[in-house]
C-alpha cells in the first residue's frame, strides 16, 4: 500500500507545481530507530481521551462526524505513537506522531496485525487546529514531514480522533469539492446529486500501484482527472465510469452529473501490499467493510454533456 499511496501523491504534487510529499522513511523527521517490543506503540499510561477543549486550546469544527476510515483527518490522542515502516510492531521506526498532531489517513482502509488496527498516515506539518477551511486543500503542495504506518488502536481502545467533516453551506462546484479529503466528501454528499464542470484528462500522467482492486472500474486507484484549471493543477478529483457510461477523449471540458455512494461498492475487494518492497511482495486483503467504504468514497458518473474542447489541452 505505501508504494501505491506515495505513487498517487507524487502524482498530483507534480502537477499542480508544488513540491512533492516525502515518502515514508526518506524525510524530516524520519529515524534509524529499530523494532519495539509488542505493546509499546503509544506509552503505558498514555492518556486515549480526545484532546481538550479548554481556552487556548483548538475549537471542535461543528461538521458532521467521520467514521474512521481512509482519507479522513485525525488528531493524535495519545502522547507519543510509534510510526513504522510497515503495519507491523517489529517493522522499522521511522520517527513518531505527538499528542495534537492532525494526521491525514491514507490508503483503502486499516490492517489488523500484532492486536492492533494500522493505518498509513501523514502528518500536516504545523497543523494542532482544525483543517483550514474550504476552499483551502491541507493536502497541497508538500503538506507532510513524516509519513509511515501507526497503530490507530490497540484492540477496541482508538488512539486517534477523526476530526469532523467539512460540510460547504451548499452543493459544491468543482474547486470546493476538490479540496475536499474523500471521507469528507462522503460525509457529506453521500446522498446528494453532484454536477460538475471541469477539464477532463491529465495529458499522460498515469501509476503502477501494486495489489488487486476489484471491480477494476470502480475500486482501481487511479481513474482519470476533473480539473478547475489542469494548467495549474491536475484533480485532484477523479471521475469512475462504470461499464455503461462511455469515457470521452481527454480535454473535452465537460458537465458531469455524478454521486458517491454507488451500490456496487458492496462488491469491491482490495488487495494491498504493505511492506517496502511493494512490488514484490504479496498483496494482503483487507476487509470487505473498508474495501465498501473506499469505493463509496469514489466518484461515479451518471452522465455528462461536451461543453468544449480546453484550448490549453494537450500538453506541449
Amino acid at each position: 500500500m505505501a508504494a501505491a499511496v506515495v505513487a498517487a501523491l507524487l502524482l498530483v504534487a507534480a502537477c499542480d507545481g508544488q513540491s512533492t510529499p516525502t515518502p515514508a522513511g526518506s524525510g524530516p523527521g524520519a529515524s534509524a530507530g529499530g523494532s519495539q517490543p509488542v505493546g509499546s506503540e503509544a506509552p503505558s499510561g498514555a492518556a486515549s481521551a480526545p484532546p481538550s477543549t479548554a481556552a487556548g486550546s483548538p475549537k471542535p469544527s461543528t461538521g458532521p462526524a467521520v467514521a474512521l476510515q481512509p482519507n479522513v483527518a485525525a488528531r493524535i490522542t495519545v502522547t507519543s505513537l510509534n510510526v513504522r515502516d510497515a503495519p507491523s510492531t517489529t517493522a522499522k521506526k521511522l520517527g513518531s506522531f505527538a499528542k495534537g498532531d492532525v494526521v491525514i489517513l491514507l490508503g483503502y482502509g486499516g490492517i489488523k496485525a500484532n492486536g492492533y488496527t494500522w493505518y498509513e498516515a501523514g502528518r500536516l506539518k504545523g497543523l494542532h487546529g482544525p483543517l483550514p477551511p474550504l476552499p483551502a486543500d491541507p493536502q497541497q503542495g508538500n503538506w507532510s514531514d513524516l509519513f509511515g504506518w501507526i497503530a490507530v488502536a490497540q484492540g477496541s481502545t482508538p488512539w486517534v480522533a477523526t476530526l469532523p467533516a467539512r460540510c460547504p453551506a451548499s452543493t459544491p462546484d468543482l474547486a470546493t469539492l476538490s479540496a475536499m479529503l474523500l471521507g469528507e466528501q462522503l460525509a457529506c454528499f453521500s446522498a446528494t446529486p453532484l454536477v460538475l464542470e471541469g477539464t477532463w484528462g491529465c495529458g499522460g500522467c498515469g501509476g503502477s500501484y501494486p495489489g488487486e482492486f476489484t471491480p477494476e472500474w470502480l475500486a482501481t486507484p487511479l481513474s482519470g482527472f476533473l480539473s478547475v484549471n489542469w494548467t495549474v493543477r491536475v484533480g485532484p478529483l477523479q471521475l469512475f465510469f462504470p461499464p455503461e457510461v462511455t469515457r470521452p477523449a481527454e480535454g473535452k471540458i465537460l458537465r458531469v452529473r455524478a454521486h458517491l455512494n454507488d451500490p456496487r461498492s458492496s462488491t469491491c475487494t482490495v488487495s494491498t501490499v504493505t511492506t517496502p518492497d511493494s512490488f514484490t511482495a504479496t498483496p494482503v486483503p483487507i476487509s470487505a467493510t473498508d474495501a465498501g467504504t473506499y469505493c463509496r468514497q469514489h466518484l461515479v458518473v451518471d452522465s455528462y454533456e461536451i461543453l468544449g474542447v480546453d484550448p490549453s489541452f494537450p500538453p506541449t
